[in-house]
């Protein structure tokens, strides 16, 4: 029970971390350390119970511990280098053969095969196995695609299935198991966010990185469920404390995400109190783009809208991949070709840029919540076609139209080289937002604006009157 309360799920956390935009700081590099440490010791230590349970008593498992470690020096000190030779040869879908692949298998087998036999479990060789695989991303990123796909869809909802006909609700029948549940559930989330948060201010962490770790290290995920089927499997949990112990995982991990945002909005609540600069009187254009071109063109327009009121004018650039289950090493690949044109528009522009990369399954939401965060006074995105139509203000531009309380600005694009000729239609629906840019774009001497009076009785062209 205790093993399984000290245990951190280092997928969660980095997928957690990626979401919320940590892992290009530094908060986040030290997070993904102390996840990769917390999981090592976590496994060693699982070993090294398994092999004492097996034994009976510390004298009888040295021999297992001592083959252990043998296991691990050949694993290290040959495989590993053999892989990273391997790694460096086969960077490419073209030239990872069957045999590679076969060579990958055989390998991952015999190492958990070797585990079973020396008295840890099988579970502890596939880690290590996963582990000495080469550093080289270009082998990594081919490897996964050859096996991510059979794994996400058909292995681990085997495992999901197999844990969740293991785990019977219908047994925690008495107050008392509830009780011990609670109890349980509660002594997991205070250990690991106190055990965090001490740590973090022994260590010199700001109180507010130091209660983010307390949180983070709560998300428990697979590794948690994978040590609970261990421990049932050798007869060490019950089949009612078993349950317990996937609820504590399921509960644990599933509360990391909300927590994190409330310690987010404490500090930034605390933030407004102090009255700390929060850009008050600065014009701030959010443009959420997709495609890299369309992310330069709309920054040209912001261009033309700010003018020469650079020094008083910010501009967010959100560019978003709409698949939670990439990499961090795909997510960082994705972010610098994404944000490459409009960066290379913003320099020659002048403009002042600041860059939001986020992963996210919910893009309308996520444009919103970014818009309101930042507080901005214009949000600009591309037009966009759903699946199943051709109106190009549709599907996500349809949902932020509605949803959105921000002044928003659709960019359907006819081939635009230079905004220089503008046209500005006017109505008393939209009067006062469209003459406040309007009157924008007539400081920039650099573009002509003319307008229309939709509720003039003339709205003739030939009745338009310079701004």
């Amino acid at each position: 029970v205790g093993m399984s309360m000290s245990i951190t799920a280092f997928p969660v956390m980095a997928r957690i971390l990626q979401e919320k935009g940590y892992m290009r700081k530094s908060f986040g590099t030290m997070m993904i350390g102390i996840a990769a440490v917390d999981d090592i010791t976590a496994w060693c230590l699982l070993a090294t119970l398994i092999a004492y349970l097996k034994a009976g008593t510390i004298v009888g498992a040295l021999p297992t511990i001592l083959l252990s470690i043998g296991y691990l020096g050949v694993m290290f000190g040959l495989i590993q280098p053999f892989l990273k030779k391997l790694g460096s040869i086969y960077v490419s879908r073209e030239n990872l053969s069957r045999s590679i692949m076969g060579i990958i298998f055989g390998i991952l087998l015999i190492s958990s095969y070797i585990t079973e036999v020396i008295g840890i479990h099988a579970f502890f060789g596939a880690f290590v196995a996963g582990v000495v695989m080469p550093p080289s991303f270009s082998f990594k990123k081919v490897l996964t695609e050859k096996i991510e796909d059979f794994s996400l869809v058909l292995l681990l909802p085997l495992f999901f299935v197999f844990t969740g006909l293991r785990t019977e609700i219908g047994l925690l029948n008495s107050g008392s198991l509830w009780l011990t549940a609670t109890i349980i559930i509660g002594i997991a989330v205070s250990g690991k966010f106190l055990g965090g948060v001490i740590g973090s201010k022994i260590t010199g962490q700001p109180w507010k990185e130091a209660f983010m770790i307390g949180a983070l290290l709560n998300s428990r995920g697979l590794v948690e469920l994978i040590v609970l089927n261990i421990g049932y499997d050798m007869g060490l949990l019950s089949a009612e404390i078993f349950t317990i112990l996937v609820l504590m995982a399921l509960t644990t991990t599933f509360i990391t995400g909300p927590w994190i945002d409330f310690i987010e909005w404490i500090y930034k609540r605390r933030n407004i109190k102090k009255g700390l600069p929060l850009e008050q009187h600065i014009f701030k254009v959010l443009i959420s783009f997709g495609p890299p071109r369309m992310g330069a063109k709309l920054m040209k327009i912001a261009g033309a809208i700010i003018g020469d009121d650079k020094n008083q004018s910010l501009v967010y650039a959100l560019h978003m991949t709409p698949n939670i289950e990439i990499t961090h090493q795909e997510a960082t690949v994705f972010e610098r070709e994404g944000f490459a044109p409009i960066k290379k528009m913003a320099n020659s522009l002048g403009l002042p840029l600041k860059t939001l990369y986020k992963v996210a399954d919910q893009i309308e939401t996520e444009i919103i919540r970014t818009a309101k965060k930042k507080s901005v006074n214009l949000l600009m995105m591309g037009g966009a076609r759903s699946l199943f139509t051709e109106n190009i203000t549709g599907g996500r531009v349809d949902y932020i139209l509605q949803n959105s309380p921000y002044d928003t600005g659709i960019f359907i694009d006819k081939g635009l080289e230079s905004p220089d000729r503008i046209l500005v239609l006017l109505s008393s629906d939209s009067e006062t937002t469209v003459t406040a840019i309007a009157e924008r774009l007539s400081k920039n001497p650099d573009v002509r604006v003319d307008a229309i009076d939709l509720n003039s009785s003339s709205s003739n062209i030939s009745n338009n009157t310079p701004i």
